[in-house]
């Protein structure tokens, strides 16, 4: 399959069924996603280790190809002068900015950056599992460092947690419940 084939077939995958909310911007649901192109890190499939700082500690994997395309959901775009940028230049989402050119793909490309993609080929993304009401570490553009995290996966982010209806990666072996001081790396469900 061909780099920009997969790249507009991961686009199409998570328009289909990624699910992260978009009440905030309004931007209907097919739009609510820039495409970023480049070096990304995959934290959707991680388990973290909650933080003293309202923050969790995530392994995570580097994609590290400069002709890859990942995702980024504009509401979780961090910090908020970033999302007013991206916005402002892409105010109907992928519509407004659909070749990479959202001034969060900019930094992405200047750093290591959590973003989405279906993580192919290290993982076989299913689509998401409903965990009902509870924290989870949103991952959506965390900083991220090129060192082994804590359950040996090579590249460590630390992303905000939240609290409140999330869903996390469904695979054979996930179960919304972790032991405590863990949590999933995970999204608002799809309004």
């Amino acid at each position: 399959m061909s780099k920009v084939f997969r790249g507009f077939s991961v686009l199409l995958l998570a328009v289909s069924v990624a699910a992260f909310a978009i009440e905030e911007t309004k931007i209907p649901l097919p739009f609510a996603f820039v495409p970023c192109k480049g070096t990304y890190v995959l934290c959707y499939y991680a388990k973290c280790k909650l933080n003293n700082d309202g923050t969790a500690s995530c392994g995570c994997r580097l994609f590290n190809d400069k002709n890859s395309f990942s995702l980024i959901e504009i509401n979780n775009i961090f910090p908020e002068s970033l999302k007013k940028e991206t916005l402002d230049k892409c105010p109907n989402g992928l519509a407004s900015c659909p070749s990479g050119d959202a001034p969060i793909c900019q930094t992405m490309q200047n750093s290591l950056m959590s973003t989405f993609s279906s993580g192919d080929p290290v993982y076989h993304y299913e689509g998401a599992m409903a965990c009902g009401t509870g924290k989870y570490a949103n991952c959506m553009t965390a900083l991220c460092e090129d060192k082994v995290a804590f359950d040996g996966s090579p590249i460590t982010c630390t992303c905000r947690v939240r609290e409140s209806e999330f869903e996390i990666a469904k695979t054979k072996n996930n179960d919304c419940k972790l032991p405590s001081g863990m949590v999933w790396s995970g999204n608002p469900p799809l309004k």
